[in-house]
């Protein structure tokens, strides 16, 4: 199994390991990064279709499975350690070997395990769980656990500096007629986040996380090479496969050494008869004492290596006093706690996920108002009165009346109001009281059509160029009229 290894056996220190999981990642990138993509595009695609509104739940949902996508890519990885490659073709055979262990740990309790790329490989490949898990992770951890947890904490760090520097550079690099067209659908305005801000930190971990799998499983190789020294052993088997290749003259070797012995043993004939050789007297063997021959080995300058270890520990002012505690729990007892915990811990995650669902999918499915909890629509938008009893029977007809008058700033103030009134009141437009002209015309896309939203846009530049420049429309009595046309009669 050893020789079939991509990498050069030898002890390394913590980052050097980190970097030669990194060089494993290139070469086998292709394999690595189809494995990886197979899990997680297909559920983050499901998750942002089902909650685009709210995409943040899909961008959380997708950062709490992301233990099970690790798996596949860590599946690919050792794979191509000892010279395979997965294909997604073989990928669902192999589904009920890379989640058989730890997978419901790793979402639960274990999900914020600042070692999880270290650990993984536990689970997974030597198929550890439960108290066999709990004895082996310590010891791998011993020596590594410091640059494991600054490990992760550089990977997080990354993944957060790329999805803003994504986001900003589709900022900066998308041109403003193509921005402004999009970000109805992907910015909401304000101070509200689109759904392109939620997809940002998905692409950012598509992106780095194989290198975070990949850099744990460097360090997890590299302990077992000091632990279990994996390098002398493929030296040993190297140098055996050597010595056979000379096979024939040890066997020729080996035949005169038997031949010599065979003639030694024979009896020899004498005048007399037939006399043997006499046996040697049997000697008693020297009794054996281990202990004090390892003690004596033990005294070599070889073995004389100390080392320093600082550790922190409470400082009492007081003697100490070695006494023993009175009660101690049962070992039964605390495991039957344990499961207890786990089994709420799941039952409360079941329940999250059950409100979820309901709220955000069975509400849509039974027609329910999903913003009959939110915030109360706003009566005023940049100090101009939306309220629909504030404003005449007939909107457009007064409006008419008051251009007709002389008075364009009046007509333009109420045909504006009167629209925005119909968009939040009837059109039920989510706006925030602070809200400016460009958020309310940017979001009026959601819930208008096309033509209505094309004389929405009219009317706002007007009204704007009117308000801010004092500068009187062109066509006052055309925007009165075609106000009844796309936003109806009545009150606004």
């Amino acid at each position: 199994m050893l020789e079939r290894l991509q990498l050069r056996l030898r002890p390394r220190r913590a980052w050097e390991a980190v970097d030669s999981g990194f060089a494993l990642l290139r070469a086998h990138g292709r394999s690595i990064y189809a494995a990886w993509l197979a899990g997680l595009l297909p559920v983050s695609a499901a998750l942002f279709a089902c909650f685009w509104d709210r995409a943040w739940i899909a961008m959380l949902l997708v950062w709490w499975l992301k233990p099970l996508f690790d798996r596949l890519a860590l599946h690919a990885l050792a794979k191509a350690t000892f010279g395979e490659r997965a294909t997604l073709r073989s990928l669902p055979g192999a589904l009920g070997s890379v989640y058989r262990r730890g997978a419901v740990a790793g979402l639960l309790w274990r999900r914020f395990s600042p070692n999880r790329a270290f650990t993984l490989p536990v689970w997974q490949l030597e198929g550890q769980g439960g108290a066999g898990y709990r004895r082996r992770a310590p010891v791998l951890l011993r020596r590594v656990h410091g640059p494991s947890l600054l490990f992760t904490a550089v990977c997080f760090v990354l993944t957060l500096t790329l999805a803003i520097a994504l986001g900003l550079g589709i900022l900066y690099l998308v041109p403003d007629g193509l921005l402004d067209t999009a970000a109805p659908r992907l910015f909401n305005g304000g101070d509200q986040p689109g759904p392109l801000f939620y997809l940002m930190p998905i692409l950012a971990t598509a992106i780095l996380e194989p290198f975070y799998v990949a850099g744990g499983f460097g360090l997890y190789l590299n302990r077992r090479v000091q632990l279990e020294a994996w390098d002398l052993d493929l030296a040993f088997r190297q140098l055996g496969r050597r010595l056979l290749t000379g096979a024939g003259r040890g066997a020729a070797v080996l035949a005169l050494a038997a031949g010599l012995l065979a003639g030694g043993v024979l009896r020899a004939a004498v005048p007399g008869g037939v006399a043997e050789a006499p046996a040697p007297q049997a000697q008693a063997p020297k009794p054996l004492v281990p202990k004090a021959e390892l003690k004596e080995v033990l005294k070599a300058p070889e073995f004389q290596t100390w080392s320093e270890e600082r550790t922190w520990h409470w400082k009492f002012s007081g003697p100490k006093v070695n006494a023993q505690p009175r009660f101690q729990m049962p070992e039964g007892l605390l495991r039957a706690l344990g499961l207890i915990l786990k089994g709420f811990i799941i039952l409360l995650v079941l329940a999250g996920v059950g409100w979820f669902l309901w709220r955000f999918v069975g509400a849509r499915r039974f027609g329910l108002d999903r913003d009959q909890d939110g915030a109360p629509a706003p009566d005023q938008l940049f100090g101009l009165d939306i309220r629909p009893g504030a404003l005449p029977k007939d909107v457009a007809a007064a409006a008419l009346a008051l251009w007709r008058a002389g008075d364009a700033r009046g007509s333009l103030s109420l045909l504006y109001r009167g629209a925005l009134a119909r968009l939040v009141h009837e059109r039920g437009l989510d706006l925030p009281p602070g809200a400016t002209e460009g958020d309310c015309l940017r979001r009026s896309g959601e819930v208008l059509a096309p033509p209505a939203g094309a004389y929405f846009r009219v009317l706002t530049l007007s009204w704007q160029a009117l308000a801010y420049a004092h500068r009187d429309p062109s066509d006052g009595e055309g925007l009165c009229r075609d106000w009844t046309v796309h936003f109806g009669g009545g009150r606004g």
